[in-house]
């Protein structure tokens, strides 16, 4: 399938469309580095650093070279032909400076008048608390093209950026591990308290029979043969919850799944 339908098809049939849990259920501690920077010296004074970007250091020494996309600087308007009308404000406005000079302007009086003193960093493991209880959205209601490491991309959305660019059909290894390890089909194939499947696999009313008919219909929209009813009762085991996850996990990543006949 294609990447969006492919996204759409494991999130409809994983029912991530709402919370699958309570709040609170999967409150999880997650750990990341952090830059902090040190308290300067006695009697050493710090002054704000600018953020620049390479080729900054030429613009604030050398004016800018037009632009040939820039319109506004390369085209000569004979101003003694035209009529004063409401295009004056606009004719003013063109010549005015353009933003590329008085960044450069900016740049080098800045540079003129101090000397930053570069600061010093370290690094600090900080401990968040996350409630991992995702609800996935609709590929038609995101901006497109998805970030390069999204599933979108990763499955052959182009990332649009020329025009000769077109849509990747070709598996890859890339697209193997996201089924395998990706975060969407892990959240699918967990079940939730607030799914209808919850109920079929706990409590007094239990029914592991129309549980796992259930998952076949929502992945694969058929019913199971008795061969694959048994090796899915076998896979269930003694812990229906787990064994479901996997059993639906194992779905996801079928070839009758992703694949169009």
């Amino acid at each position: 399938m294609l990447s969006e339908v492919l996204y759409d098809s494991v999130v409809v049939a994983g029912h991530l469309q709402e919370y699958k849990w309570p709040k609170g259920a999967n409150v999880r501690e997650v750990e990341r580095r952090v830059r902090v920077a040190l308290d300067p010296a006695p009697g050493e004074e710090v002054e704000l650093e600018l953020e620049t970007k390479p080729g900054d250091e030429k613009m604030a020494s050398k004016k800018p070279v037009a632009n040939p996309y820039n319109l506004e600087e390369v085209i000569s308007l004979n101003f003694d032909q035209l009529v004063k009308s409401e295009l004056d404000r606009d004719i003013g406005m063109m010549k005015a400076k353009s933003d590329q000079e008085i960044e450069a302007e900016r740049m080098a009086e800045m540079a003129r008048k101090k000397k930053s003193v570069r600061r010093r960093y370290t690094y600090e493991t900080v401990v968040d608390k996350v409630d991992d209880n995702p609800k996935f959205s609709s590929s038609m209601r995101m901006s497109t093209p998805a970030a390069p490491t999204h599933f979108l991309r990763v499955f052959g959305q182009p990332s649009r950026d020329g025009l000769g660019e077109f849509r990747e059909h070709t598996p890859s290894m890339r697209q193997a591990l996201m089924m395998l390890n990706g975060k969407v089909t892990h959240e699918a194939a967990r079940v939730g308290p607030f799914e209808p499947m919850h109920r079929l696999l706990v409590g007094k009313n239990k029914n592991l029979a129309k549980a796992i008919d259930l998952a076949y219909l929502e992945i694969l929209t058929r019913k199971p043969s008795d061969e694959e009813r048994a090796e899915a009762k076998a896979v269930l085991g003694q812990a229906p919850l787990d064994g479901m996850s996997d059993l639906r996990w194992a779905l996801l990543n079928s070839h009758e799944f992703r694949y169009l006949p």
